[in-house]
């Protein structure tokens, strides 16, 4: 499990209180994207169980992004199991990077990793 950071725990309450005008299935931060998904650690995730699953902080990889959308503060994907994730922070090892690599592959066409759904 991570400890948000200052900046962190600050962009995270932000995007907490905006309207991203659906539901969203969790808040991402320390994202970092490859092979056409997210691995980040997860806080608020609505299927978070009594037992941990999905606990504050716990490392997540999502099935694959479908949709990529930029909210000027954040950076919102919906994935092909229906999540829609708001990225807070990326990965300070290339995380930002990783995001504009992926919309590069993106507008050229990819194919989804098998059994794209985790």
């Amino acid at each position: 499990m991570v400890k948000p950071s200052l900046y962190a725990q600050k962009r995270l309450a932000w995007a907490r209180r905006a309207d991203f005008g659906r539901p969203v299935t969790a808040f991402l931060i320390n994202a970092h994207f490859a092979s056409c998904c997210c691995v980040a650690n997860s806080y608020g995730h609505v299927r978070r169980t009594p037992n941990g699953r999905f606990a504050d902080g716990h490392l997540i990889q999502t099935s694959d992004i479908q949709q990529i959308t930029d909210w000027s503060d954040f950076w919102a994907i919906y994935t092909r199991s229906g999540s829609y994730y708001i990225v807070v922070t990326f990965s300070p090892n290339g995380g930002r990077a990783s995001l504009s690599q992926l919309i590069k592959t993106v507008v050229k066409g990819f194919h989804f990793t098998p059994r794209g759904i985790h």
